[in-house]
């Protein structure tokens, strides 16, 4: 029972991935994700989301008058990459 449950969430963290690619989300080895977002790579799902959603209220360019664009932009990358992996 364990090995089919561990087979299931591998396969639809696969999934995820190839779904993220094919609209369009690019996946950059360089970067480190979970630094832009602040967390650690053991974070849990719920941390990640309120990392994003932190960051994501304080670049957001509607709130900056578009000063920190790119920085919202990197920062909603990164959420797309690891927000539901």
């Amino acid at each position: 029972m364990m090995m089919n449950q561990r087979v299931m969430k591998t396969n639809q963290v696969y999934f995820n991935q190839i779904r993220k690619f094919s609209i369009g989300q690019d996946f950059d080895h360089e970067k480190d994700y979970y630094k832009i977002l602040g967390v650690g790579p053991k974070a849990s799902e719920p941390e990640i989301k309120r990392a994003y959603y932190k960051l994501a209220q304080e670049y957001h360019p509607d709130k900056t008058g578009g000063q920190t664009q790119e920085k919202f932009k990197e920062i909603s990358g990164a959420y797309g990459v690891i927000g539901d992996a």
